[in-house]
């Protein structure tokens, strides 16, 4: 009898070590997974940190990613059908000035083009009026052509070392009249430019060296 008890007790024994044993590796899984989430959650808290401040930068990017897709993209001034394409490949690389296409206008209306030196850019704005003085045609016996400008290029080219901006002329008719007879004007006629500004006029500085910037010539199809 007495071995029976002692052999029960034993077995308690055992028993309540078993379970101990048993609470002790519950207890260190717990603090395994516990550890486990704590450091997933700060991982995944530090990814969503640099998420963020890529986001923010992507963000403050992105107004420079857009003006140069801008810069890629060019617009005709006139509506109408392009005629013919000078860059038609691949990396092609546009020389600074260079006609990238010609567009026959659907209205036939003829435009201007000016090379403003970049030193009389704050004398020059889109809607200011211009005369136009042809070669071909003699402006003391046929006068002069008003116009209009109508838009400036955002960028400035350079010309054998000189920095000048783009100007677009809209003209009124495409045709200069003497009493009573049209004299027509055709792409590509050269002329020299007035453009009034205030109590100054840009063709005042004629005898300038850049002044010879301001001559253009007429096209129907510069882009």
């Amino acid at each position: 009898m007495q071995v029976q008890e002692s052999n029960m007790v034993r077995e308690i024994e055992n028993l309540d070590e078993s379970l101990m044993n048993e609470d002790f590796q519950l207890l260190r899984l717990e603090k395994q997974l516990n550890d486990l989430i704590v450091n997933r959650n700060a991982e995944y808290q530090a990814q969503i940190i640099q998420a963020n401040k890529d986001l923010d930068i992507k963000r403050i990017q992105q107004p420079q990613h857009t003006d140069k897709v801008n810069r890629l993209v060019v617009y005709s001034p006139v509506d109408g059908v392009v005629d013919k394409v000078h860059f038609n490949f691949r990396s092609a690389v546009v020389p600074p000035g260079e006609s990238i296409a010609d567009i026959a206008p659907l209205n036939n209306t003829l435009h201007g083009e000016a090379k403003i030196p970049r030193k009389e850019m704050g004398f020059v704005e889109v809607g200011q009026e211009v005369k136009l003085k042809f070669d071909t045609y003699n402006f003391a016996k046929y006068g002069f052509m008003p116009g209009k400008i109508s838009s400036i290029s955002r960028s400035s080219y350079e010309e054998e070392e000189t920095e000048y901006y783009l100007a677009k002329i809209t003209i009124e008719h495409d045709f200069l009249e003497r009493s009573g007879t049209k004299y027509s004007l055709s792409p590509f006629m050269e002329f020299t430019a007035d453009i009034k500004t205030g109590d100054r006029r840009v063709i005042e500085y004629a005898a300038k060296p850049l002044c010879r910037l301001l001559k253009m010539h007429l096209t129907s199809v510069k882009p």
